[in-house]
């Protein structure tokens, strides 16, 4: 049963904590050495570790930060990493050598979504002591956060008949390596278990929405999505998806509202001012389109959805000249998005170009068709998650949509699945000499011939 919105948001009580680093809760602060050596060591080290002005360090290491490294606290159980990360370096600039602070940074920055972050910081915590255990269990929930889920699933899992402190962590990141892969099912399970476990968190609502919006549950998504925003009103995720959920729903003015709050925050996305745009043209509020696309485009001059959406003000305003150079220029981005096709076509007969428009016609057509074997495609996806060959199969239809990227993303889920998958081995090969990386290919196509592992 889901929670109610009276006590959704409370933070899981493993995610609670108070006390400073260190032993019954007393911050380990950096040794007071005697000996001249052992200092000159120190900074020698230090040097590694980036501390720009060691002599000072010396001095703030006696400063109290114990109220930065509450607070840090605090933001992470609020899912605020942006503050926790800035409380967590001012704890650092005192206790640099401190191995849980600098793994404490590392899991921030990693749930944040900064990896390379990640990574010298979770090495600083493996050369500082942090147990190793520990150091495991963060590279598999980086694994998993990241979409690979299929090499290291098994093993948190197995963890969770067992549950350890990190519950809540293992559920979260499993759950964004299921909707990275499109395992909706495997979201339901995990989320139905995670809200008994923890009934007043929200974020298993707002990932079990995302599963039903994937899932073309618009109704039971939206009752997802507004059960978050009752408790957590400012939560960018929840709106920027209902958004979307509702504008699939042709709930234009509930859409437009949605994305305009996440926009407040995020004024140059480009996917959500395209979306804003489309639902204000969609509502004839073609002035605030044209003001939105501007600014889209003064942002982003090479958007192709941008472009799209100025040639189809432009067509709605009989100016078939000025949309055709947009949707050229879209074209030549490699855009074969569908709505360019199609007023491609509209532009060329509006400018009596048969010829033109009969052969963009014909693309529209071919890419409708496209669109139906996708649909088609992906309810045997959700079927057969595991099914490599339909994994394959949709990054070449993807190919043949133009989603590029959608595309190489399906071909490596086939590939986390089954490593030597040989023909998404030659589609990675050939997608990526195409896309002007000859050495990625080249390593590609020496998988598939078998000459590396």
């Amino acid at each position: 049963m889901a929670a109610s919105a009276a006590t959704l948001g409370t933070v899981p009580p493993s995610l609670e904590t108070t006390q400073p680093p260190g032993p019954q809760g007393k911050a380990r602060r950096p040794w007071r050495w005697a000996a001249a050596g052992v200092v000159v060591l120190l900074l020698a080290v230090g040097g590694w570790l980036g501390i720009k002005d060691p002599w000072n360090w010396l001095h703030r290491a006696d400063d109290s930060v114990e109220l930065d490294w509450q607070q840090a606290q605090a933001a992470i159980a609020d899912r605020n990493f942006d503050l926790a990360e800035q409380h967590l370096r001012h704890c650092l600039e005192a206790w640099p050598f401190n191995a849980e602070t600098n793994f404490l940074m590392a899991r921030t920055l990693r749930r944040e979504g900064d990896y390379e972050q990640w990574t010298k910081y979770l090495s600083r915590a493996d050369y500082l002591g942090w147990p190793e255990e520990q150091l495991q269990l963060e590279r598999k929930l980086k694994e998993a956060q990241r979409g690979n889920i299929w090499r290291i699933e098994a093993e948190l899992l197995d963890l969770l008949d067992d549950p350890p402190a990190e519950e809540p962590l293992i559920y979260e990141a499993l759950a964004q390596g299921y909707l990275a892969n499109e395992r909706l099912d495997g979201v339901y399970r995990l989320t139905t278990t995670w809200i008994q476990r923890y009934p007043n968190d929200w974020l298993p609502v707002l990932y079990r929405g995302r599963a039903a919006q994937l899932h073309g549950l618009g109704e039971k998504a939206i009752e997802d999505y507004q059960q978050v925003l009752s408790v957590r009103p400012d939560q960018e995720s929840a709106h920027l998806w209902l958004g979307e959920t509702l504008m699939a729903d042709t709930q234009l003015q509930e859409a437009l509202d949605q994305f305009e709050t996440y926009i407040a925050r995020h004024p140059n996305d480009p996917d959500v001012l395209v979306a804003a745009a489309n639902c204000q043209f969609n509502l004839s509020r073609n002035e605030e389109a044209r003001k939105t696309v501007e600014h889209l485009l003064a942002v982003e001059p090479n958007d192709k959805g941008g472009l799209s959406l100025k040639a189809k003000l432009d067509l709605s305003r009989g100016r078939p000249k000025e949309a055709l150079q947009s949707l050229e220029r879209a074209r030549a981005l490699g855009s074969r998005d569908m709505d360019v096709i199609n007023n491609l076509a509209i532009a060329h007969r509006q400018l009596g170009h048969s010829k033109e428009a009969d052969k963009y016609q014909k693309q529209f057509n071919e890419l409708m068709k496209k669109n139906r074997e996708w649909a088609e495609l992906t309810k045997k996806i959700k079927q057969h998650p595991e099914d490599v060959d339909l994994r394959y199969e949709a990054g070449l239809v993807c190919l043949a949509r133009g989603s590029d990227q959608e595309a190489a993303h399906w071909f490596q889920t086939a590939l986390y699945i089954d490593p030597r998958h040989r023909p998404t081995q030659l589609a990675l090969a050939d997608y990526w000499r195409q896309h002007g990386d000859p050495q990625r290919a080249a390593y590609y196509q020496r998988r598939a011939e078998g000459k590396t592992n």
